[in-house]
């Protein structure tokens, strides 16, 4: 117990040293708060995992397609999934009415939350090939009385290389790229709306990267208001942030 504690006061130091106080204890509350999702709604969930979709693992080198940074920074960490139902209430939309893609989709544990609304269709995206197959074995397997939606896929494929679909989207990022990964994804979605001039939200949790969404002028930053968008700021682990795509040729409403 003495040597657990030692460890874990040693972690500690390291990353206020690295990050700063601020940071780490926002990395710690969030941590705590992560805790408590899991104690109070998820475990519950999991047991439908066929492949155990909660924690944290760093892929392989090996196993990953397109640019590979450090890979800590590749590293999958798994998102409570309140949250993420908390978000999509919080657009006010009509699900059926879009398509819902998770941008590092890990072992499809949001995918699976997600499609427990009726999307049109739900999709992620996983650059690492373990990951990748764990999705497809936990969406196959899913009891579907649970689903909503039953078009789910996940593709192991390079972000940078995905096109974009066609039509009304809600794009769902959790911290999944380095920072100039995610610009031209982002400026991805933004060209694919210029040209479909389809409606897309992104929801983007962990604001640590907001800065680069920041540059893009098409991306419009909105501010849901109402009961789940207070829980967001309330209860989520992390902070979520909200956009959607304008331009000339794709002008959407939003509430």
């Amino acid at each position: 117990m003495r040597r657990r504690i030692s460890e874990l006061a040693s972690k500690v130091r390291t990353r206020v040293r690295r990050d700063g106080i601020y940071v780490a204890s926002r990395y710690y509350v969030g941590a705590l708060v992560h805790g408590v999702h899991y104690l109070v709604y998820d475990r519950r969930w999991d047991e439908f995992d066929s492949c155990r979709t909660s924690g944290a693992v760093t892929p392989a080198a090996s196993e990953l397609i397109g640019e590979i940074g450090p890979l800590e920074k590749a590293r999958y960490q798994a998102m409570a999934r309140l949250p993420l139902i908390w978000s999509i209430k919080a657009l006010d939309i009509i699900p059926s009415k879009f398509g819902f893609i998770d941008y590092g989709s890990g072992r499809g544990r949001l995918l699976l939350t997600a499609a427990r609304f009726p999307f049109r269709e739900v999709i992620g995206i996983e650059f690492s090939r373990v990951l990748h197959r764990q999705a497809c074995d936990n969406i196959r397997n899913h009891p579907r009385e649970h689903l909503a939606c039953t078009e789910i896929a996940s593709f192991h494929t390079n972000a940078l290389e995905f096109d974009f679909p066609e039509g009304d989207w809600v794009a769902f990022f959790f911290n999944p790229f380095p920072e100039d990964v995610l610009y031209r994804v982002a400026q991805r979605i933004v060209d694919s709306a210029r040209v479909s001039k389809g409606r897309i939200y992104v929801v983007f949790a962990n604001s640590d990267r907001l800065p680069i969404f920041r540059k893009i002028p098409e991306l419009k930053r909105i501010y849901p208001r109402g009961p789940h968008a207070m829980l967001l700021r309330a209860l989520a682990p992390v902070p979520f942030d909200f956009f959607v795509v304008e331009t000339e040729e794709a002008q959407p409403s939003y509430a």
